[in-house]
């Protein structure tokens, strides 16, 4: 998969060694002010990759991957009482990597999926758009410039 993602957190498991093993494209980020640099400078982010780690408020880093619309997968040290909010994927510890590589995989394809829909959508809104705006335009120079004014017997002149 050929995929740019940010990694914040303590990558204990190697799990960053993996993701690079299969093709994606990982940018390691230590701190937070590093991961807002990376989601804001970076070009076509596709995800954040989160691990559990002390010292990490990893509410933050999921508010900066969701002012950007990327996708959060959170990777879990423990398994504790608390239920994670606001991410897209929990990966339990000790799950195998197939398996959480088949989960990444399947929500980047959705993931792209709405974003492309979503531009789709919003160009089709765009185009719809247009003609209205031609409209608007011309009787925006029709009403500064008065040899724009044409009446009906002019029309048939330029028609023949």
């Amino acid at each position: 998969m050929d995929a740019h993602v940010l990694h914040i957190g303590a990558d204990d498991c190697h799990r960053v060694a993996v993701l690079r093993s299969v093709g994606y494209q990982v940018d390691e980020c230590l701190s937070l002010p590093q991961l807002a640099r990376a989601l804001e400078h970076g070009t076509g982010v596709d995800a954040v990759f989160l691990t559990e780690s002390d010292g990490l408020a990893h509410e933050q880093a999921v508010q900066m991957a969701r002012q950007r619309s990327a996708p959060v997968i959170l990777f879990l040290r423990s398994n504790g009482d608390e239920s994670p909010r606001r991410v897209d994927l929990v990966v339990e510890p000790l799950t195998s990597p197939t398996k959480w590589l088949h989960d990444v995989r399947a929500l980047l394809e959705w993931s792209r999926g709405v974003r492309a829909q979503s531009k789709t959508t919003s160009e089709s809104l765009r185009l719809l758009e247009m003609p209205r705006a031609r409209r608007w335009r011309r009787t925006l120079d029709a009403d500064t410039d008065s040899s724009a004014l044409l009446d009906f017997g002019d029309w048939r002149t330029l028609r023949s």
